[in-house]
């Protein structure tokens, strides 16, 4: 049977008075580890067999950087019972992810920081069952500096960080690459649920996504965070992190550097699961021995001490807030699903892909109704600037045009283009932005909302271009009041988009209804019948946020 000890019995009593003295003094010494965790490939070693063992065999462990240590140390307290030799290498979960479906060599075990890579492996149902076995668990967070946090209050939450990305003084995401790290993936998929489909706070997230830098976050995502905060370009960092790293920086520096802001529903964490891969029936009984002492009584109490809640979520005395971070947040919050990871690249793929989109403002009399709150502010002067803020955050490569509609705007339409759709570089994009400047209303003028909008997506589509999101946007304050006169009504319009519709050239259009005299009913119809999005906008001061979520993300399917 593997993992004897064939010595006698005094020599049994010997080591296991020693091995008490040595496994207390494991436990004591986690904290020494704190926040030390090596990087991909450094080796620890759990070797204090006995000198009369005979030969013995090696159990291979492999652990996510941040729990190494304290998985070492007790690895080497329980094998001073046994003839065994532990090597527990510190890896990125990722690099083991990649090893294991290339048929590289594999641990017999595997702790991850997330059950989402054990889905991602060829053995995954073989490992499904030993994946649920996790060891500890931790929050994932994002973490600000103390002096954001004196900005935003006591208490700041991720709405108050999305936010400041549509401010002149933004808060940067700081996020490793989420294909390679779990961290970052449920960071994006908590500020998706947090921010839910309410279009100002869904354009909120876009801007701080869009603000993603994985530079500043490497080291954050593995749970290490610098002494000194990061900035971005000068601007400060949200980093992508979880519980345990912020307790560990401010527990290191000695100070409050660091505030962990949770989200405010239930979030996500990091599950350590503890993967058994050996195929020998040897190593697979010696695997699951240590796992028993990873969750024993001082098991567990190790790795409280390194700053990780219990697998059961139970919280440790010294997670307290002078350290940073919340020991009232949910003690068990859900793990990462391969779901959420397919809903975070999606978000992530329709914010990278380029666009190709023609805007459609209204600029009927109705526009020139004073904003409530707002002294001297039409609406029109609330559109003029929604249109102006949305373009600077076109990235390069986007291809972009403006047209204006209300009523005979030309002898034989009610829309009039003011830029054509073209390349932005900085001779159209000061164009485009002169022309937005220009939107004025006609007085006594109507709204020519569906002739409008059928010329638009023929326009878009006659130019498509199937490497880009072609789209059309829509803004009015109003109803169509031309149908009769320009033959076309609202059942016609509709008619001839879906007949028109070509599933493999999409031109979705997203319309903006914007201020309570605004035809929601029939927007909704249009986008719907392209397989785009509605928003609504009754108070005019959210015409912004709304606008460049609108314009330029799109991160909400049909119909949210």
């Amino acid at each position: 049977m593997a993992f004897t000890d064939p010595a006698s019995s005094a020599d049994r009593g010997r080591r296991r008075r020693a091995s008490r003295r040595r496994r207390l003094l494991a436990v004591t010494s986690v904290t020494a580890f704190v926040g030390l965790g090596a990087t991909g490939g450094l080796a620890l070693s759990g070797w204090l067999r006995p000198l009369d063992c005979p030969a013995s065999r090696t159990l291979r462990v492999s652990a996510a950087p941040e729990i190494a240590p304290a998985v070492d140390l007790m690895a080497s307290s329980y094998l001073e019972l046994s003839c065994g030799h532990v090597a527990v290498t510190s890896a990125t979960p990722a690099a083991v992810a990649a090893s294991l479906r290339s048929g590289r060599a594999q641990p017999d075990v595997w702790i991850p920081d997330s059950s989402v890579w054990t889905a991602q492996t060829p053995q995954a149902h073989a490992v499904k069952a030993a994946a649920q076995r996790s060891i500890a668990r931790s929050p994932v967070v994002l973490t600000v500096p103390q002096p954001v946090v004196r900005k935003l209050g006591a208490n700041p939450t991720f709405d108050q960080i999305a936010y400041t990305a549509t401010t002149a003084q933004p808060i940067v995401l700081g996020a490793g690459d989420p294909v390679r790290s779990a961290t970052s993936q449920a960071v994006l998929v908590s500020l998706s649920s947090s921010l839910g489909t309410d279009p100002t706070r869904r354009g909120y997230l876009a801007a701080l996504v869009r603000s993603m830098n994985t530079r500043t976050a490497s080291g954050a995502t593995r749970g290490e965070l610098p002494e000194r905060p990061v900035s971005d370009r000068g601007l400060p960092v949200a980093s992508a992190t979880t519980e345990r790293a912020v307790w560990v920086a401010n527990k290191k520096s000695g100070k409050l550097t660091y505030a962990a802001v949770y989200p405010a529903t239930p979030g996500l964490a990091m599950d350590y699961p503890f993967v058994v891969l050996a195929g020998d029936s040897g190593n697979r009984s010696a695997a699951n021995a240590l796992f028993a002492m990873l969750t024993s009584a001082s098991g567990r109490a190790a790795l409280e001490q390194s700053g990780f809640r219990t697998s059961g979520g139970r919280v440790n005395q010294s997670l307290t807030p002078a350290l940073g971070v919340s020991p009232e947040a949910r003690a068990v919050p859900g793990q990462l699903s391969p779901t959420d990871v397919r809903a975070a690249l999606g978000t992530l793929s329709v914010l990278d892909r380029p666009s190709r989109v023609l805007a459609a403002v209204d600029v009927s009399g109705s526009m020139s109704l004073p904003v409530p709150g707002r002294p001297h502010t039409t609406r029109m002067d609330i559109a003029r600037e929604a249109v102006g803020q949305a373009l600077e955050l076109f990235p390069a490569g986007t291809v972009a045009g403006l047209w204006r509609f209300s009523s005979d705007l030309t002898p034989s339409t009610n829309y009039q283009e003011l830029e054509p759709l073209v390349p932005l570089n900085p001779t159209t994009r000061g164009d485009l932005a002169a022309a937005a400047r220009q939107l004025a209303v006609v007085p006594g003028g109507g709204t020519g909302l569906y002739d409008t909008t059928l010329a638009a997506v023929r326009s878009v589509r006659a130019g498509y271009d199937p490497t880009r999101i072609n789209s059309v946007v829509v803004l009015s304050d109003g109803k169509d009041e031309y149908d009769a006169a320009h033959g076309i009504t609202l059942d016609a319009l509709l008619a001839a988009l879906r007949a028109e519709n070509d599933p493999h050239r999409p031109v979705v259009v997203i319309t903006i209804a914007y201020g309570p005299d605004s035809d929601a009913a029939a927007m909704r119809a249009i986008s719907g019948a392209t397989g785009g999005t509605l928003y609504t906008s009754k108070d005019p001061r959210d015409l912004p946020v709304i606008f460049r979520d609108a314009i330029g993300h799109r991160l909400c399917p049909a119909g949210c």
